[in-house]
């Protein structure tokens, strides 16, 4: 191919990246996406009890009851499980209580007679509470790579850089995000929007990690849909507590594809390494032949009792820290030493009833020093 071809053919290939016209609206985009993190910001501490379930394939479920605080870097659960099915758990009426506190983990657990615990942990050991998480939570960008894809949420996704644009189709209102950055390398989402602008569904996607100009040149349906699918959540059933709304409903269902799926174009990627190209055409065609598995879903569902929610109330760092009941064995993350918590005195084990023998105590003398008042005994 001669120079002039050459330049033809860069030319061609670079006039539809310019003058094509991307699907939405970025300017309305952008308002949105500001609007949604003064939401997520406005939320400065949050405390409330939930319902948590999850289903699996085969009839596997779990419900539990579980309290929750959160508030800046701190977080503190406690759960109880209610009921299961389907598998092997922990019984009804054991015990977990976690807290995260100066980036330290810590964690009681009670199952029957048995009581153990750990501190100094560098992680929370559950996903609870991760659709709450997942909306909430707002990870240091120096931090995200070190997460898992499936703990990276809303919050931390669109402070990032990004592109967001408004689409409106069949009288609905999405958002679109494409991320722009190299710590989310893909990662990004499609938020369906209600008539106040609130989140009802969060799709979480990964999206070709190039720019929508280039996807556009080999994509052969609508670029926004030119998408990996990971999980979606359902926020509904919203309240408004002190001026805010808060979605007191969520569930999140997770998607896998099928590995025939995954395994087609494998072709396109092993010429583009040859030649040297990117992976752009690759990805774009992976993603548009994506199929996912059916009857083989794995759904979370959080219920909020609204009468327990609590909205930017002050919280202390005592608030967030687990009290260990005597005689526990603790065991230290960092020095892997099993420490014993100190046995209780009898005036501890019994301070209640010391406090009502003493009060009774009182009160007989004020009683007796009455009557011998009104009947004129010294």
């Amino acid at each position: 191919m001669n120079v002039l071809s050459r330049i033809l053919v860069v030319f061609l290939l670079i006039i539809p990246a310019v003058s094509a016209e991307l699907p939405g609206d970025r300017v309305a985009g952008e308002q949105i996406k500001q609007e949604i993190l003064a939401w997520l910001d406005s939320f400065q501490s949050l405390q409330f009890k939930f319902r948590y379930r999850f289903d699996v394939s085969h009839g596997r479920w779990k419900e539990q009851e579980i309290e929750y605080r959160r508030q800046d870097n701190m977080i503190y659960y406690h759960s109880i499980v209610l009921g299961y099915g389907g598998f092997d758990a922990e019984p009804v009426g054991s015990v977990l209580i976690e807290s995260l506190v100066d980036g330290k983990c810590s964690l009681l657990t009670y199952q029957g007679k048995g009581v153990s615990g750990e501190i100094n942990r560098k992680n929370i050991l559950t996903s609870y509470t991760i659709l709450i998480d997942l909306l909430f939570e707002k990870i240091p960008i120096d931090e995200v790579a070190e997460y898992s894809p499936y703990a990276v949420g809303v919050h931390t996704i669109l402070s990032l850089p990004g592109k967001s644009t408004l689409l409106k189709r069949g009288g609905e209102k999405t958002l679109v995000y494409w991320s722009e950055s190299e710590e989310l390398y893909g990662l990004a989402l499609n938020l369906r929007l209600d008539k106040q602008n609130r989140i009802i569904e969060v799709d979480y996607v990964v999206r070709p990690f190039y720019s929508p100009e280039e996807v556009q040149l080999w994509a052969t349906k609508d670029i926004h849909e030119v998408v990996q699918r990971m999980s979606s959540i359902e926020l509904a059933d919203y309240k408004e507590f002190n001026g805010i709304w808060l979605p007191c409903y969520m569930k999140q269902t997770k998607h896998n594809s099928t590995e025939e799926s995954r395994s087609q174009y494998v072709s396109i990627a092993a010429d583009a390494r040859r030649d040297g190209r990117n992976l752009c055409e690759y990805y774009v065609r992976l993603f548009e032949g994506l199929e996912y598995e059916k009857g083989n879903s794995h759904t979370e569902e959080v219920r909020i009792d609204p009468g327990t929610v609590k909205i930017n109330d002050t919280l202390n760092k005592s608030d967030f820290e687990i009290d260990f009941p005597p005689y526990t064995s603790i065991v230290d993350r960092e020095t892997n030493e099993v420490i014993t918590t100190a046995r209780e005195t009898w005036l501890e084990r019994h301070a209640n009833l010391v406090i009502i023998l003493i009060a009774l105590g009182i009160l007989g003398g004020i009683t007796v020093a009455g009557w011998r008042y009104w009947l004129g005994k010294p």
